[in-house]
């Protein structure tokens, strides 16, 4: 049983529930009610040569035919059911139905034959070549019955023509002289030639080449007079045949257009055979065989190729050649003349090369090779095919050479892909096509392998330009070709004629129905040397649907382990649609059904695509598979992967730029869904002549406008891409009104129109034009460095702040930036001039974002005596207890704790002190924050009234700050001698011992006098009177004297005493205008 042949009664509409939930079809998707029409009949046979298949209509049913290397699909104008099961000929694999038609399956290198007889459809599949037979080339005519052939005149055969000539060749047998010796054990190409002039007219001979000039192709002059039995066979030629014994009996003989086998020739023949005529060489079997087997130098000098004698025309030689044209190539030369023309090109899978002379090639050398050697030619009315079939990805690349045209097989390897032969492009003028070619040969007629129509082949006798892409019109088809033009005649009125400039397609007596060249013409040449892995049916909606609705039903009949593929059909079409979510749950729903496929790498790619269509570049990973590789089509949209990941990536541009002619190809839906990524990126990532070509393809597109914008401003067209952008500012799609009026402010801003602050204030105001997503985030990041390079910190913090709460994935990196952005702040000189108050509101918002390290620790203790220099202790306060409890290290919680048990203690909070030093405390830290916090620490007991206690910690400390504290603590309560003994300690480290002191130097050494005479320290006192020459003079120094000057002990001191008292009465305004 068939896959086709399933029951046709089944329910359609549940078994299409079935297969997919009501989510993943579509409401036009919906099956049709199936129609009780009659069953199609097919019928089979076997015959000598071909297997037939019989397709029997009810009524007049229209089809078509396509063909894939070795699968046939069949369309018919309506969807018919199919009756009983055939047995399948013997050269079919395989017969299955398809929505709206059937596929069949031949066996390779079959050829077909179709007809139509009244409502049946008559397909015939003619066996392909025999495998032992294969090793030969065949020369094979095509033109009905036998050639019509011209008479021989005589002095070819070296006899005159006679009436006994006429006589059956058995009657002359005994007359034949006997071949000489070295003919008669002769091999190769010189005992072809005899066994073929005994059955054949004309016959052919290989001249064997000489020291000095390679191996000329001349007549053997072999041909029978005319009437003779032989001179009116059917003109088939055996190429390669070993002897005259191989002719007759090889598997050729006997086939449809074979030679026929070798039999009694005439005497004249035979005689013919064995003396040469004038104009031709004899060579021995030696010599032949080196002329078939040696490699040919197709740059030598330009053999001597004999005309085309009046009885017919004589085999050419071919022959490997020494170098390929190309690389990875193998290639055979061909030794036509130079004005022969050539074209090349792919017909129902096999390769084509067609000549415009007809001129049996004798490939008998080639026996060997695996593609030369099972090769085949035909003689055409004009011409002469070559037949060959080719290895998968192959093509064939002709090139003229001095010495006939060499043929090449390219294979299918990277640098060959790469190799692309100058194309054709047609234009339409005046109801013809014209086809540029620079060196327009011949043209030639005939039958299409694939679907029987006539084709007309142009030639060209040197260059190598082909057409890139196939063209339809309803009265012909122009097929890609490797060289050369071949068109298919679809009207019985079409001409293909050569003019100086190329050829003219056109209709005999009227015009053709052609339409002006657009750019989706224009877009199939450039993508047709573009390899492809998915094909997207590029077909108008209204088709898609109906395929989708068809593929569907079709999926909905099979049975779960069956419908993977043709879910799989559907979850493309439905990607040619755009659906890209709906296509990714019919490929999970496929692959959770079948475990198969949804490994299979067709399954893995179109997932990964449905994903990108979806806008989820990270579901889109399957595209890496290393099955996929190779292909042009996944590196487009591995760039779709990139550019959605990383908008504007350079590498993404790079794939757009050699890849995005594929994406004009696209289907409608999905084409504007991918066209506009890839241009903007082309842009955005340095490619800009790849997208100016790419717009210049779709000039009308509104989809592209943004892109045209982008390339105008990075063109330095300022005005233009500004126009654009406010225009598509005003329009009525919300993003791309979002992104113009973006990119007009950004643009602004880089031709200084406006400052980083109206930038800000620009963007502030389309905040609320776009929520949610990537796009708002980096607005408002975009933002946050506007407000910050125009000096407003606060802000641009608050910005990020804020989308770190509405952005939970993104908060480190925002963070980050946030850390970032204050360090920088703090080193602006702006900041330095910021106003107390939002000074002390910045600090206190962003606390949680000082930098660490050392570098930290300098910012944090600037920060910290900005704040208590600030006469806002009510507001430092809190700020610096926030900071204590932020800063990131231990020694920045010390420092900040220190300065907040100063304010506290300035407060008159010697408890809100102490606390502050216990919350900051930590281990490991600086000698010097150590030393100052012991010292704050005394100061809180000494002014919790814990004076000794603090002194004698003060003592056990020793430094200037200790010291200088200890003084402080003692002067306050009143202990004059232990002030005494913190001042003489303050003075010994802090003063120097010698010369003149400044105002800050006198005041110490002032105090210490004030604190030696109310401790009542004589000696002290006298002491310190030898430092009054370092006091200078002022009223400090009169100060210091009053208060070190020697008692009054006696009369003779009153007059000093006088004076004293009198200084004495100066210095209080005196010290009141020092303070």
């Amino acid at each position: 049983m068939r896959p086709w042949r399933v029951v046709r009664a089944v329910r359609l509409g549940l078994a299409l529930a079935a297969v997919a939930p009501a989510w993943a079809v579509p409401a036009w998707a919906a099956p049709p009610r199936p129609v009780m029409i009659s069953p199609v009949t097919i019928r089979s046979g076997n015959h000598t040569g071909f297997g037939r298949l019989v397709f029997d209509f009810p009524s007049w049913v229209g089809w078509r035919m396509e063909r894939h290397g070795d699968l046939v699909s069949l369309t018919f104008s309506r969807r018919l059911p199919f009756g009983a099961d055939p047995p399948l000929p013997r050269n079919v694999r395989a017969l299955t139905d398809t929505p709206g038609g059937a596929e069949v399956t031949v066996v390779t290198g079959a050829r077909l034959r179709r007809m139509r007889v009244g409502a049946r459809l008559v397909l015939d599949i003619l066996d392909p070549p025999h495998p032992a037979a294969r090793g030969r080339a065949a020369v094979v005519s095509r033109r009905e019955g036998p050639a019509p052939r011209p008479p021989v005149p005589a002095g070819l055969t070296g006899t005159a023509a006679s009436p006994t000539e006429a006589l059956p060749s058995a009657s002359l047998q005994a007359a034949a002289p006997a071949e000489p010796g070295p003919r008669a054990a002769g091999t190769g190409a010189g005992r072809s030639a005899t066994a073929a002039a005994a059955t054949t007219a004309p016959a052919t001979a290989a001249v064997a080449p000489t020291p000095s000039a390679p191996a000329p192709v001349v007549p053997a002059s072999k041909a029978g007079p005319a009437g003779s039995p032989a001179a009116t066979a059917p003109e088939a030629v055996g190429a390669g045949a070993g002897s005259a014994a191989d002719s007759s009996s090889g598997p050729l003989a006997g086939q449809p257009g074979a030679a026929p086998a070798a039999g009694p020739t005439s005497a004249a023949n035979a005689e013919a055979d064995a003396l040469p005529t004038a104009g031709s060489t004899s060579v021995g079997s030696s010599d032949a065989a080196a002329a078939a087997t040696a490699p040919q130098n197709p740059d030598a000098a330009l053999p001597v190729v004999p005309p085309v004698p009046a009885g017919g025309p004589v085999a050419l030689a071919a022959a490997a050649v020494t170098q390929a044209a190309e690389p990875h190539t193998t290639a055979v030369l061909i030794p036509f003349e130079a004005s022969v023309g050539a074209a090349a090109f792919r017909r129902a899978g096999e390769g084509i090369v067609v000549f415009d002379t007809p001129r049996p090639i004798d490939l008998s050398a080639l026996r060997g090779d695996p593609v030369f050697g099972t090769a085949a030619v035909h003689l055409l009315a004009a011409g002469t095919e070559l037949t060959l079939h080719l290895p998968h990805g192959a093509r064939i690349a002709l090139r003229r050479r001095r010495a006939g045209w060499e043929v090449a097989i390219l294979r299918a390897t990277p640098a060959a892909t790469a190799i692309a032969p100058p194309s054709i492009r047609p234009r339409a003028v005046d109801g013809a096509v014209l086809l540029p070619v620079a060196h327009p040969g011949r043209v030639v007629s005939l039958l299409d392998p694939e679907t029987g129509s006539p084709l007309l082949v142009g030639t060209e006798r040197a260059g190598a330009a082909g057409l890139a892409v196939t063209r339809r019109a309803p009265q012909f088809e122009l097929l890609e070709t490797w060289q050369g033009v071949v068109t298919e005649a679809l009207s019985d009125r079409l001409t293909l004629r050569p003019t100086p400039a190329g050829f003219v397609l056109g209709e005999a007596g009227g015009k053709l129905a052609l339409t002006s060249a657009s750019a989706n013409t224009v877009a199939l040449a450039d993508a047709a040397l573009l390899t492809r892995r998915f094909r997207f049916p590029a077909e108008p909606v209204a088709a898609l649907a109906r395929r989708l609705r068809v593929e569907l039903a079709t999926a909905a009949r099979r049975p779960p382990l069956a419908r993977g593929p043709l879910l799989r059909r559907a979850a493309r079409s439905m990607i040619a649609l755009g659906m890209g979510p709906e296509a990714g749950a019919l490929l999970h729903l496929a692959a959770a059904e079948d475990p198969r496929e949804g490994r299979a790498a067709q399954h893995v790619g179109l997932a990964a695509v449905a994903a990108l269509l979806a806008f989820h570049p990270d579901r889109a990973d399957g595209l890496a598979d290393p099955r996929l590789a190779g292909s042009d089509e996944v590196a487009l949209w591995r760039g779709v992967r990139t550019a959605e990941r990383h908008p504007g990536s350079p590498a993404a541009a790079q794939v757009f730029a050699a890849t995005a002619p594929l994406l004009l190809t696209y289907p409608r839906l999905l084409r504007r869904r991918v066209l506009p990524l890839a241009a903007e990126t082309m842009i955005a990532g340095g490619e800009t002549k790849a997208a100016a070509r790419l717009l210049g393809r779709r000039p009308h597109d509104p989809r592209l406008a943004l892109a045209r914008g982008m390339l105008a401003a990075a063109e330095g067209r300022t005005a233009a891409a500004l126009k654009i952008y406010d225009r598509l500012a005003q329009g009525a799609d919300r993003l791309v009104r979002f992104r113009a009026a973006t990119r007009a402010v950004a643009l602004r801003l880089a031709t200084k129109q406006i400052d980083p602050a109206q930038a800000a204030d620009g963007l502030d105001r389309l905040l609320d034009a776009w929520r949610g997503g990537p796009r708002e985030l980096a607005l408002r990041e975009h933002l946050a460095g506007l407000r910050a390079a125009a000096g407003q910190w606060r802000r641009a913090l608050g910005l990020l702040r804020h989308a770190a709460v509405d952005f939970p994935a993104a908060r480190p990196a925002l963070r980050a930036r946030m850390r970032t952005m204050f360090t920088a702040m703090l080193a602006d000189p702006r900041f330095d001039r910021m106003p107390p108050l939002d000074f002390v509101a910045l600090l206190d918002a962003n606390a949680d974002l000082l930098p660490t390290g050392r570098a930290g620790e300098a910012l944090e203790a600037k920060l910290a005596d900005r704040l208590l220099a600030l006469d806002l202790p009510d507001q430092a306060a809190p700020v610096l207890a926030k900071l204590m409890r932020a800063a990131p290290t231990p020694a920045g919680r010390a420092g900040f704790g220190a300065r907040l048990a100063t304010l506290r203690l300035a407060d008159d909070d010697p408890a809100g002190a102490a606390r502050a030093l216990a919350d900051s405390a930590g281990a490991g830290l600086p000698a010097s924050l150590d030393r100052q916090r012991a010292v704050l620490a005394a100061r809180v007991q000494a002014a919790q009234g814990q004076v000794p206690a603090a002194l004698a910690a003060l003592a056990a400390i020793g430094s200037v700050g200790a010291d200088q504290a200890a003084a402080t603590i003692a002067e306050h309560a009143g202990d004059w001698p232990g002030a005494e003994q913190a001042l003489h300690a303050y003075v010994g480290r802090a003063l120097p011992a010698a010369g003149p002191l400044d105002p800050a130097q006198q005041q110490v050494l002032l105090r210490l006098a004030t604190a030696t005479v109310r401790a009542g320290d004589a000696a002290g006192v006298a002491a310190l009177g030898a430092e009054q020459a370092r006091m200078g003079s002022g009223p400090l120094a009169d100060m210091f004297h009053l208060l070190t000057g020697p008692a009054i002990t006696s009369v003779a001191d009153l007059s000093r005493a006088g004076t004293e008292a009198a200084l004495a009465g100066r210095l209080g305004s005196t010290l009141k205008a020092v303070r």
